[in-house]
């Protein structure tokens, strides 16, 4: 069913520290200070629900506050009930600025 060790992903803090992987040259280049904000769409399907959850906390983490509007994350009618009840809880986001749909 996963092509990950879940146990292990599950018990990854959803904050936890990231390699900058980009090439030297792009980590050095400087960018315009009125850059407008975006929103980050995640879509995704039958994916451990720590994954989702650990890729919308980085996306805040490492992106410059005033560039994230919002994220969005799009279940695409996962089958898996961790995500189905996460889906139904009555629970806010999971971070300040995220939005989850779900496709029936």
């Amino acid at each position: 069913k996963w092509k990950m060790n879940k146990y292990l992903s599950d018990r990854t803090p959803l904050n936890r520290d990231t390699h900058d992987g980009r090439h030297p040259t792009c980590s050095q280049r400087q960018y315009q200070r009125s850059m407008p904000a975006a929103s980050v769409v995640l879509v995704f399907y039958n994916e451990a629900l720590s994954v989702v959850l650990r890729t919308a906390f980085t996306v805040l983490k490492e992106s410059d506050p005033r560039l994230i509007h919002e994220i969005l994350l799009y279940d695409d009618a996962s089958t898996i009930d961790e995500l189905k009840a996460a889906a139904r809880a009555p629970q806010s986001p999971p971070t300040p600025r995220s939005v989850l749909h779900r496709s029936m």
